[in-house]
């Protein structure tokens, strides 16, 4: 899903419910170190886990970077005060030990080179900093309603490395971090599944060829319409990595 896929969705991006499910950095709340610390979000995007942090009585100094304008334009509408750049992960446009906090929410498997990713990730981390990496591990929601309904994006999992490498790539450039993963399961209505669908920008379904895009949604329009007040199951699992230098 790269950046032109972005430029799509940008202006329906925020839609999505559970985007705005962002709660406030542990380490910022619990902030002990320099007055207004100076964070960093990785592919940040429109900007909503920057702005969750804003509000905190730490008044963190914000940075944040994205390889789509069209997403940090409207970052830039929601955060008039933060240093918002487009730029990749590999290439960060920052000074060494530039950052108290660095943050990479949902992006790393869209990153070209993930181990160049961690190495910029290390050299802006200043040497007392911390960093979180968060993202879904597709391999332990078999039940997610995306992989029901459209089984192909099943083979798009690699993209998502398991925690054990994750831990390895991030200690060959100088970080050591733990993981943990949170579990939920519940239901979604067909409606509401096939709305989400129709929209089209949840990675899964984008990096889905057309074809097989229009397989899901065909079956998703058939459940719709025959049942609607019919759900669906789902699930999903969550990984957290934090951690700082070595």
């Amino acid at each position: 899903m790269g950046s032109a896929a972005y430029a799509r969705i940008a202006s329906t991006y925020d839609d999505l419910p559970v985007r705005h499910a962002v709660e406030p950095e542990p380490a910022l709340i619990d902030w002990s170190g320099p007055a207004s610390p100076r964070v960093l979000d990785i592919g940040c995007g429109t900007g909503l886990w920057l702005a969750r942090q804003a509000a905190l009585p730490c008044a963190p100094r914000l940075a944040g970077v994205d390889p789509s304008a069209e997403m940090l334009a409207r970052a830039r509408v929601r955060l008039s005060d933060a240093d918002l750049r487009v730029a990749p992960a590999e290439r960060l446009p920052f000074p060494d030990a530039a950052f108290d906090v660095v943050a990479l929410r949902f992006c790393h498997h869209h990153f070209a080179d993930r181990r160049g990713a961690w190495a910029e990730l290390a050299r802006v981390l200043s040497p007392g900093g911390v960093f979180v990496i968060e993202n879904i591990d597709p391999v332990r929601m078999p039940g997610h309603w995306i992989f029901q309904c459209f089984p192909e994006a099943r083979a798009l999992d690699g993209r998502y490395p398991d925690d054990a490498t994750l831990l390895t790539e991030l200690r060959e450039v100088g970080l050591e971090a733990t993981a943990a993963a949170r579990h939920t399961s519940g239901t979604i209505a067909f409606s509401e599944a096939l709305r989400q669908a129709r929209v089209r920008d949840q990675t899964h379904l984008v990096a889905l060829d057309d074809a097989a895009f229009e397989r899901g949604l065909a079956v998703l329009t058939a459940l719709a319409e025959g049942d609607p007040a019919g759900q669906l199951s789902t699930e999903s699992c969550v990984v957290t990595l934090r951690g700082r230098p070595l």
